[in-house]
């Protein structure tokens, strides 16, 4: 069948995120009346309304200033070499999501915009009352061309402020700052501006707090909105900001720095791998599963089952292809076209390229340490078979020499794998000579941004952004975070209305191509590694006690020996007896070194409780769809999501430590 999704071999270029900022607002309508029960009369006058439009225009020139300022000074070695795009981010509710929205429509700006409803259109206009003026200018600004998305959700009048709410946590969510235009005063009800500003700031969206005074400061805490008194402002005298809104800005997009900076860079130029040979791993796994008659699969993706003991190949199997095909389409229903054209041309390829990275050096790792702890074994062999010669004068030196140079040969081959798969290093002897391949860095790295990016299928179908908290961390492994937050701006809020058959759609399509994928993945991981384990175990025991039975034949021997039979056989007996008592042993602590360092049970219990949890999910994820709605929907989507990451999460915690190293 012909791959309608993936495109093998992706540039460096393909690869690159585009420089994306995106702007929330929340904020106050216009007053309205001084009504005591009007949720209005505590709304914008015409003169804070004016301020308001003022400083829009200021803050959205002092961000596209920064945004233009990075990426001039940037080499385009991190970013697409496409023209940046700032996005605002609104409800377009009368007032300040308005006057937003109108600034960063000005054609000098030439800014996108993403308008997020918390009920259908109409509805929203009539929810709003918008008189005939600004019913004309919410249908301008909806109409847009420069509008990029426009979602709507199919809230419920009679459920007081929860579509507000919703609506308003999409927009922090999808938003890199929020910008609040707020009075001060608690919220009217459900979903006004001050819950929305305290929860953007609990997630860790920063807040530009605009005062209808006029007053502009840069909130990061949520005590900061109680506590704002000896804030600067950031609106400078002279008529602009000051540099903390450019500073910001710049720290949360500027690329990783240090070693998180050269993974980045490195993944870039990693080769689109097709297979690999290095096979060791797949081989023993193989021997101790075998006899398993189920149809086996790669485990760490859904790869053709046509590789052999010298090449695993990586090509995704039909049904893997059908599946993110109908993803695609789900998304072209749920989203629209435009929507399910980002995820195909951006989330999709990037999930490919950073699987099969993680597959190469996975293999190359796992490959690497059963290779090792083999060896070692083979060497203590190699450097006792000399023994079988011991009673020939004539041979036994130069048999002494063969077997001593094999057993160099091997020595030799173990401390060149550990060290070519190592991180970059100092190698002795040659002072400073970078030697290193890092594999299981590079492993490590790539399975975490492959599973994080797939992960965010799920949430982007429900209009929820999947990317991480806004962080800063000085890990070494920073860069994927920061990498899947630079794909995910891209891609934005889906455009249509979330009714309850395009709920319907996201389910079926959650379910059949996601979470039944991981129940059968989880499922026959749960068993082979419990195979794997099991078998492991079984033939190190044996093979210690093998080397038992040996020493009790030699010791029934020696009572023949001392009564005086048998002394023909005290050279075989010696030479063999020494032989299988110390390599036998050998042999033994190498398979339970290879069942350490892959911690099988501890991955088959994991793979089993996600197993189950998944299974969870599903079934209440059929029983709700047969009436959908969209918080609970989105809770089980999340759930679901949670039991995945947790596993992942788990996954990490425990390779993370398990470094390349001699068998010891």
């Amino acid at each position: 069948m012909q791959n309608t999704t993936f495109v093998e071999g992706s540039s460096s270029d393909d690869l690159k995120p585009r420089l994306t900022f995106r702007i929330g607002v929340s904020g106050h309508r216009p007053k309205s009346s001084n009504k005591p029960n009007d949720p209005r009369k505590n709304g914008l006058s015409d003169a804070e309304l004016e301020i308001v439009r003022e400083r829009a225009d200021a803050i959205l020139d002092c961000i596209l200033d920064a945004v233009g300022t990075l990426n001039s000074r940037l080499d385009h070695d991190y970013w697409s070499d496409e023209t940046p795009e700032v996005r605002l981010v609104t409800s377009l509710a009368e007032g300040a999501d308005t006057a937003f929205a109108q600034a960063a429509m000005d054609d000098a700006r030439a800014m996108q915009l993403d308008v997020i409803l918390p009920f259908q259109r109409d509805e929203y206009k009539k929810q709003q009352g918008f008189s005939p003026k600004a019913a004309i200018e919410f249908d301008r600004l909806a109409n847009h061309d420069r509008r990029h998305a426009l979602f709507e959700l199919e809230g419920n009048k009679k459920e007081a402020g929860l579509p507000y709410l919703a609506a308003g946590r999409r927009v922090y969510e999808h938003a890199d700052v929020l910008v609040g235009v707020w009075n001060e005063k608690s919220a009217a009800g459900t979903g006004g501006t001050a819950q929305i500003l305290r929860e953007a700031l609990e997630t860790g969206v920063p807040v530009l707090w605009l005062s209808p005074s006029g007053v502009t400061k840069l909130l990061t805490d949520a005590s900061h909105l109680e506590n704002h008194a000896d804030l600067e402002d950031v609106f400078a005298e002279e008529g602009r900001f000051s540099d903390a809104l450019s500073a910001l800005v710049q720290r949360l997009l500027a690329p990783p720095k240090g070693k998180a900076s050269e993974r980045l860079l490195r993944f870039y130029r990693e080769p689109s791998f097709t297979h690999t040979r290095r096979t060791a791993f797949s081989v023993l796994r193989w021997l101790f599963t075998h006899h398993d008659k189920e149809k086996r699969e790669d485990l760490d993706t859904a790869t053709k089952s046509n590789s052999t003991f010298m090449r695993n190949d990586f090509a995704l199997n039909d049904s893997a292809v059908m599946a993110w095909d109908r993803y695609h389409q789900a998304a072209e229903d749920v989203g629209g076209e435009r929507f399910a054209q980002t995820l195909r041309n951006r989330l999709a390829p990037r999930w490919r390229k950073a699987d099969v990275v993680a597959l190469y050096y996975g293999h190359s790792f796992r490959s690497a340490y059963v290779i090792n702890f083999l060896l070692a074994a083979m060497a203590v062999i190699m450097g006792l078979t000399g023994v079988l010669w011991w009673t020939d004068d004539q041979w036994s030196m130069h048999a002494k020499a063969v077997f001593v140079a094999l057993e160099i040969t091997i020595v030799f081959a173990i401390l060149f794998l550990t060290s070519y798969g190592r991180e970059p290093h100092e190698v002795l002897f040659f002072g400073k000579c970078k030697f290193g391949q890092d594999w299981h860095t590079r492993w490590i790295d790539a399975r975490t941004l492959a599973e994080q990016l797939r992960l965010a299928r799920l949430p982007v179908l429900l209009g929820n952004s999947a990317s991480p908290p806004q962080g800063h961390s000085e890990r070494d492994d920073a860069w994927v975070e920061w990498y899947v937050r630079a794909t995910l701006r891209e891609i934005g809020p889906p455009t249509g209305l979330l009714n309850s058959d395009r709920l319907k759609r996201a389910i079926d399509t959650a379910i059949k191509d996601e979470i039944d994928g991981q129940i059968e993945y989880n499922k026959r991981a749960g068993k082979e590694y419990r195979q794997v384990d099991h078998a492991l175990h079984v033939v190190g025991e044996r093979l210690f006690v093998a080397t038992l039975v040996v020493g009790l034949i030699f010791l029934s021997y020696y009572v023949f020996y001392v009564l005086g039979s048998g002394k023909e056989l005290k050279p075989l007996m010696k030479s063999v007896v020494t032989l299988l008592g110390a390599g036998l042993p050998a042999l033994g602590a190498a398979l339970n070194g290879i069942r350490a360092m892959g911690d099988f049970k501890i991955v088959e219990k994991q793979a089993d409780r996600t197993y189950a949890e998944l299974v969870t999910v599903r079934d209440r994820l059929l029983k709700h769809r047969e009436k959908p709605n969209r918080l609970e929907t989105g809770r089980m989507f999340s759930e679901a999501t949670r039991a995945m990451s947790s596993d992942l999460n788990d996954w990490v915690k425990i390779y993370r430590l398990r470094e390349l190293g001699l068998p010891a």
